[in-house]
């Protein structure tokens, strides 16, 4: 067998492997070490609840005038999602709203269990949440853009509020886990994605390296972040990301200020 036949036989087994170390590398950084997830988990009390799908989650906002979710979690069925709405005694069809904190499939997977929910995302991230786009991380190297049938009722802007019934949320850029990542601050709780990952220790550490498209600009951002707020301070109750459990006050997010 000639050298180069040979060289283009290993080379998808190669990637392969780089894929699958890179795949392991980072779900380590998004565990290891992590507090753990708890389903449940709830805030502002009981109107905000954590639903566990796996290992990311997605959010319930209560209010007078229903339901509004944040992330849609990464079953293409939603069964965890809607059995928690289930015992809030709401149906799919209650669901006004999603907004996404970024387009990766473990965010919006469950979106389409609930068809006639409103969406929303950063103007940077609506192509990666249609599928005409692929993430820009390791994973984004193997696939095609792919629709998920999914279509944003209207782009948001970094520093908006948006309004949705009696529920405001607040949107800040979060470049760096993915181009369009977002933060979003509502009734004092900062709802941070995968911008980052809230520590055993009470620390709060940036985006996981392989799944994010630039972790320097993740760790930017967050640094950014935690300057914008720091005036805010006591706005912030909970620190809540998506794969790991919330830290209760502003300080770990404000210790970026000095890093």
């Amino acid at each position: 067998m000639e050298k180069r036949t040979l060289l283009m036989l290993l080379a998808p087994l190669a990637l392969l492997a780089a894929l699958c170390a890179g795949m392991a590398l980072g779900l380590r950084a998004i565990f290891e070490g992590g507090m753990p997830l708890v389903d449940g988990e709830s805030f502002v009390e009981g109107r905000i609840e954590r639903v566990v799908d796996s290992y990311t989650s997605a959010f319930i906002l209560e209010d007078a005038q229903g339901v509004v979710l944040v992330d849609a979690g990464m079953d293409p069925a939603a069964a965890t999602l809607t059995a928690a709405l289930a015992r809030r005694g709401y149906q799919p069809s209650d669901v006004r709203a999603i907004v996404f904190t970024h387009g990766h499939g473990d965010h919006i997977g469950g979106a389409g269990a609930f068809p006639q929910a409103e969406l929303f995302a950063l103007e940077a991230e609506v192509e990666l949440v249609e599928g005409r786009r692929v993430a820009g991380n390791l994973l984004g190297m193997v696939r095609e853009p792919s629709p998920t049938g999914l279509q944003i009722t209207r782009a948001l802007e970094d520093g908006q509020a948006l309004q949705l019934g009696g529920l405001e949320l607040e949107i800040f850029a979060m470049p760096g886990h993915s181009l369009g990542s977002a933060a979003l601050l509502c009734q004092g709780v900062l709802f941070i994605g995968d911008a980052a990952a809230s520590m055993a220790d009470g620390q709060l550490a940036g985006p996981p390296p392989v799944f994010s498209a630039d972790r320097d600009a993740g760790m930017a951002s967050l640094q950014a972040l935690a300057a914008r707020l720091k005036p805010r301070a006591d706005e912030i109750e909970w620190i809540v990301p998506s794969h790991q459990g919330a830290l209760e006050g502003p300080d770990a997010l404000l210790a970026w200020t000095q890093e």
